[in-house]
This record gives structure tokens, sequence and C-alpha cells, in this order.
């Protein structure tokens, strides 16, 4: 129950890897030990599901970690000492990059057995829409609701109307009818939205007001002339596209550039000159 998946980010994209919790020699676990690991494991899977977990879910992350403890205490202290340092550390990272750990480790999840108590625990919670096994791609319903938010903040500043109050539903029954056909581009655009809009919306609140002029007048112009369906996938294409070119500056990956004027400048019309923009 408590494999758990990283994701290593090179500064050419990101890649998925699992990580198995290995046995160490350690002491045995002292009694009462149960519910603090268990309580650090919950906390882990609320994270990656997205929701805090239910008494009854509690309940049965504690009974597994209590039967693990008898077979395998040190894996348990292992596991328990990564967690606790892993959720330490996610309290001080930017929105895009706790989204974009969620996003691996919902697709951790997602690739264990079916029969997994933490899976099922996830899944309940964050119910999966599309899952590409073979290409590790998955669409989950927090995907579709990032794309709704970033929907409505991209039509905010370009005065286009919005998702409907049905999006979610709709795109759900679209997206599993028809993400097979997609592109591989289209296909990494929907399964990462999560990720992708925060990196977005930083990096348009950041751009220099002329060029967030030049960009909304095109944007609106475009647009305007797509149908709905059409505007809302060729939204989560310019996000994907955003972060791809953003994410092939190193220093991205590491501060976000948030704190340098110059730096943004240059992200934002490394964009531009992509032709994300236009």
């Amino acid at each position: 129950m408590f494999r758990v998946f990283r994701r290593a980010i090179a500064a050419s994209g990101a890649a998925l890897f699992a990580l198995a919790v290995a046995s160490v020699p350690c002491p045995a676990a002292a009694p009462g030990d149960t519910a603090g690991f268990a309580g650090d494991f919950s906390r882990f899977i609320a994270f990656v599901a997205g929701s805090p977990l239910s008494p009854a879910e509690q309940q049965r992350v504690s009974d597994e970690t209590a039967a693990q403890l008898r077979t395998d205490a040190a894996g348990v202290r292992r596991g328990d000492a990564w967690v606790r340092d892993y959720l330490g550390k996610l309290a001080h990272d930017p929105p895009y990059a706790a989204a974009d750990r969620r996003e691996a480790f919902r697709l951790g999840f997602e690739m264990l057995p079916e029969n997994d108590p933490g899976r099922r625990i996830v899944e309940a919670h964050d119910p999966t829409v599309v899952f590409d096994r073979a290409h590790k791609r998955l669409v989950t319903e927090r995907s579709l609701a990032a794309w709704r938010d970033a929907f409505t903040y991209v039509a905010g500043l370009l005065n286009i109307p919005g998702p409907p109050e049905d999006f979610v539903a709709t795109e759900r029954v679209y997206v599993r009818a028809n993400f097979a056909s997609f592109s591989d581009d289209r296909q990494e655009a929907l399964a990462h939205v999560e990720r992708n809009y925060p990196v977005t919306r930083a990096i348009l609140e950041k751009a220099e007001k002329s060029r967030l002029d030049a960009w909304e007048q095109q944007s609106r112009a475009l647009a305007l002339k797509l149908d709905p369906q059409a505007r809302s996938l060729r939204l989560a294409d310019m996000l994907r596209q955003t972060v791809d070119d953003a994410l092939t500056h190193a220093e991205f990956e590491h501060n976000l550039l948030l704190g340098s004027a110059a730096n943004y400048n240059m992200l934002y019309h490394a964009g531009y000159r992509s032709g994300i923009f236009r």
C-alpha cells in the first residue's frame, strides 16, 4: 500500500519513476507507533487524493499499517521517515511544484494493483477519467476541475464567455470518447492541466503590461472565432506549450523566476516567439 512514487524533473522535461520503500536494518517498532505512522501515511494519501480522508479511510490506513508493522517494521519506519520529510518540504513548494508532485503521485497510485487500498482510497476522492497505461497519461476529475478554473481565469482576462456550468460533466464525456484520437501533445496537455495552469497564470500575472495587452487582444480575436469545444482544447494546448517553453530554462525549475522582472520577461518573450501567445 505504501509504495511511493516521485517525479524527476530535468531541464528538458519531466519523467516518472517508481521508488519502492526498501527495508533497511533498524530497531523494531515500539508499541504505540502505529498511530503515528498511520497518521503520516494518511496525510500523504490525502495530499495525493486532493482532500482529507474520512474516519473509515483513516482506519483502513491504520489497519494496513499495523499489519505491515508485524511483517516489515523496518520498511514501515523507512517509509514513514520519507513521508514526513517529503510533506515537510511540500509545505514550502509553490503552487506549480505542489501540483506537479501531486500529479506524479496520482499517476503512481493509478499504476498500483486495482485492489491496493491506497489506490482505492485515492480514486474514491479523485476518480479516473482516462488512463493510458502504455504512455503513463492520466486525466482525473481534478484535471477537469483545473481545466475549468484555467478557462474561467483566461476568459476573464480576454473578456470572452467562460466555461458553462456543466463544463466538467461535458468534458468528462468528451475526453473519454476522444482521448485515444488526440495527438500526443494534446494528450499531454490534458494530463497535466493541474500543473500547467498555475505556471501559466504566474507568467501572465508577471508579464509586462504592454505584452499582456497585446496577447489579450490577439488571443481574444482568435478565441471568438472558435466554437466552445475548440476554445477549451486550444486553452489546454496553450497551457502545455507555455510550461514546455518555460521548463527549457533551468532557472525556472528552481525558483519560477517570480522575483526577477528581467528573467520573467525573458521567459515571456520566449513564449511569445514560439507562437503560444499569438
